[in-house]
């Protein structure tokens, strides 16, 4: 056997070519090496096919160190190596640029308009109502920097005097806005007469940031417990936990007395109104009969995220919304506030600057536009000729205009109507 592996035709050959070549002597020798008095054998074969290996790669390194095509193949691919590398670097360079930018535009923004739009109540809060009707009727204007976004705007409260002959036995409050100093006085004057305060309605889902200063001033320091807070669908326990926050303390249990929060039209409750068609109202409203008596309620559950409480103030022809109508005359309703920037912005971009009707934002929150269809034409059976409102310039009633047509156009085609 030695000799056949050693030797072929008088030419001296390597097992491992030998065998490498020759498939019928593979046939023959593999079932020999493998037998146990063949392991010198097999392992001569093995360990020459792992010498020519080795040579092998010896051989290719030391052909290509002399062969400048493949040095020029290997130095071009280290430099689309390098290259792609660069690029990689430079896109995750541009790719955090664009994210810290994101980031921090907002929040320099949030700061710059925190400073740049301050507004000094004290200085620009008027000194008196802007309008009164009938001595039973009034509306004050408030001026402040919202918190989210902080710019500068204005918001409107009413104050209606209702029931007893003369129609000045309680006090009805309709968006509690900031209680000034100068809001106390006024409040408390023979005018107004705040010991007779029985409702405050804070009228929306977004309009209750003031409520803890009405509870702290008239509820635990002068002890008024006869007021209720009405507020709107699905807001109580969100305002019980902000006046909660605000004054640092668990007031929980005052609260929920106090606070009654409208019930949903979908609600197992038997406390509906004749007057009004599409609504249920909270017993402890139908039971003040001359509140009853003197208001028609609508609430917009079809705007969700707001739910506002409209009012019609039947002896007045007086309808009081909070964002449901808007009058902006200029940003925050007076020329002489400086700093509104924002507001400006906004009103320009959404059309409202100088017009009366409603934002057209708010078509993205209508929910179902066959409710609120119901719930706008419910509004508009009413008789009224003017308008309060939250943000601009009240509207007194008036024959000249037709402002529930003004208002109703504007909401259909802001709200309702599809764009094309």
């Amino acid at each position: 056997m030695p000799a056949i592996l050693s030797k072929l035709n008088g030419r001296s050959v390597s097992s491992s070519s030998l065998i490498g070549k020759n498939n019928h002597l593979k046939r023959i020798l593999l079932p020999l090496l493998l037998k146990k008095n063949n392991t010198f054998l097999f392992n001569t074969i093995i360990n020459n096919n792992k010498n020519a290996i080795t040579n092998y790669h010896t051989n290719l390194q030391t052909f290509s160190a002399f062969n400048p095509k493949i040095q020029t193949t290997n130095s071009s691919n280290n430099n689309n190596q390098q290259q792609e590398k660069k690029k990689k670097i430079s896109f995750l360079k541009f790719l955090f640029f664009i994210i810290g930018t994101v980031i921090s535009f907002p929040i320099f923004l949030y700061f710059y308009l925190k400073q740049s739009e301050q507004v000094d109540s004290l200085k620009y809060n008027p000194k008196d109502f802007i309008l009164k009707l009938n001595n039973n009727f009034y509306v004050y204007k408030h001026y402040f920097q919202m918190r989210k976004p902080p710019v500068a705007g204005s918001s409107n409260m009413a104050v209606i005097k209702y029931g007893g002959e003369d129609n000045n036995e309680n006090v009805l409050i309709y968006n509690a806005i900031g209680l000034t100093d100068t809001l106390k006085e006024l409040l408390a004057s023979k005018e107004i007469g705040d010991d007779n305060l029985r409702v405050v309605i804070l009228p929306n889902k977004e309009h209750y940031l003031f409520s803890h200063e009405f509870i702290k001033y008239y509820v635990l320091e002068r002890g008024n417990t006869n007021i209720k807070f009405f507020c709107a669908p699905g807001s109580k326990d969100k305002i019980i936990k902000h006046v909660n926050q605000q004054l640092g303390k668990n007031l929980t249990d005052l609260l929920q007395k106090i606070m009654i929060e409208f019930p949903k039209s979908n609600h197992d409750n038997n406390n509906i109104d004749n007057n009004n068609k599409l609504n249920l109202l909270p017993k402890e409203w139908i039971e003040d009969e001359n509140l009853n008596k003197r208001f028609k309620v609508q609430v917009f559950e079809s705007i969700e995220d707001l739910s506002e409480i409209v009012l019609f103030d039947t002896l007045n022809k007086m309808l009081i919304t909070c964002d449901m109508s808007n009058n902006i005359e200029n940003a925050v309703g007076d020329a002489t506030i400086p700093n509104t920037k924002g507001l400006i912005f906004y009103y320009q971009a959404t059309g409202m600057l100088g017009k009366f009707g409603i934002s057209p934002l708010y078509k993205y929150l209508v929910k179902d536009k066959n409710k609120f269809n119901e719930e706008l034409n419910n509004v508009c059976e009413w008789d009224w000729k003017g308008v309060s409102m939250a943000h601009g310039k009240p509207l007194e009633p008036t024959e000249s205009r037709d402002l529930k047509k003004e208002w109703k156009d504007e909401v259909v085609k802001h709200l309702l109507q599809d764009k094309k």
